[in-house]
């Protein structure tokens, strides 16, 4: 049972890890070939588009004149000269590596502790 709850604590630890080890990092937008070459399909992605509204998608296509995503239920497909400003959802390997290593360490000694005193010594 004991290595049960841990194996549980584990994983969800390690999920709420990988979850919050995510942030946006801005895309420069003044060069075309750095806008293409920052994504990919499948990227999460925030686009401020030329005429003022902001796009979250998850991307569909990315070809040489425009990306294609899902945002809302909705196809939404903008061409690069019409971005403003993008920036793409990426992981941190470090972060996630980092955090994830050290929540395996606190319930290694979670559990340690409370086997220890879970022990009965007889005097």
């Amino acid at each position: 049972m004991l290595r049960s709850l841990f194996v549980q604590a584990v994983a969800v630890f390690t999920a709420l890890c990988l979850i919050s080890c995510t942030s946006m990092r801005p895309v420069p937008a003044s060069e075309l070939r750095a806008l293409q070459q920052s994504v990919k399909v499948g990227d999460e992605v925030s686009v401020v588009a030329a005429n003022g509204k902001t796009y979250l998608l998850v991307l569909t296509v990315v070809d040489d004149e425009k990306i294609v995503g899902t945002g809302d239920n909705k196809k939404v497909t903008i061409r690069y000269a019409q971005i403003v400003s993008m920036e793409v959802r990426k992981v941190s390997v470090g972060k996630t590596a980092g955090l994830t290593v050290g929540v395996i360490a606190a319930a290694l000694l979670a559990t340690l502790a409370f086997f220890i005193a879970s022990i009965d010594i007889e005097h």
